[in-house]
């Protein structure tokens, strides 16, 4: 939306539901108040701002042309902060955290039940997780976000779990690793909605996933763990 200040003086006021108003242009709002009900504001602009005149005396050879219109143009532009794309090219920062996670709760099945997984399990998992991301991409532009997400996690993890059932050989390990890719899936989900939030929350995650692992192989003898896998070769 936007105003042309060609009055001697130019009041504009605006008021909308809208919660995320740019204001752009020549002139910006005298007042104005923006919250998560939408926002109002309201310009008053005289024509002394302007690089033209009121009048003119030349019949017409100086009149005002939309270039020089342009410049003082003010007004407001209503903006999509985070639209269905920017919150799957956001999920997607998230892949290698994604990742890390589950192969941590892999390692941990490795060290502490001694199950021994292959390098190409690890990689049908990782390539898993990296197509929840696709499918993200592919539902969002026919369902909406939340609905999408919901399908692509559950599409992802239920290729996921099914596989680890057989490969962690007890049904209780595929379902702590259900529970934590739902727990890694719902928290990510919360992560894309708290937009000023996301990198802390993300960073926090990180640092509850490292404690985790370092409180639980605190006991561990790496030692003697190198002399096993070195005698079983």
């Amino acid at each position: 939306m936007r105003f042309a200040p060609l009055g001697v003086r130019n009041i504009a006021a605006v008021r909308s539901t809208w919660p995320d108003p740019k204001f752009s242009g020549g002139f910006l709002p005298v007042e104005r108040e923006v919250g998560a009900a939408g926002f109002t504001a309201k310009w008053d602009v005289s024509y002394y701002g302007r690089s033209y005149p009121q009048a003119s005396t030349s019949r017409g050879r100086d009149n005002p042309s939309a270039e020089t219109i342009d410049p003082s143009v003010f007004g407001v532009e209503f903006l999509s902060s985070v639209d269905s794309y920017r919150n799957v090219e956001r999920a997607t920062k998230y892949g290698i955290l994604f990742i890390a996670m589950i192969f941590a709760a892999f390692f941990l099945f490795e060290t502490l039940a001694g199950l021994t997984i292959h390098p190409i399990q690890y990689v049908l998992v990782g390539l898993a997780l990296a197509l929840f991301f696709l499918v993200l991409l592919s539902l969002s532009e026919f369902a909406p976000f939340p609905a999408a997400y919901l399908l692509a996690a559950l599409t992802a993890g239920g290729l996921i779990v099914g596989y680890c059932a057989r490969i962690l050989g007890e049904r209780k390990r595929a379902g702590i690793l259900a529970a934590e890719l739902a727990a890694v899936y719902g928290y990510l989900y919360v992560t894309l909605q708290l937009q000023d939030f996301s990198l802390l929350m993300g960073s926090a995650l990180l640092v509850g996933t490292l404690g985790a692992i370092m409180f639980l192989t605190r006991n561990v003898d790496w030692y003697a763990l190198d002399k096993k896998a070195t005698g079983a070769a």
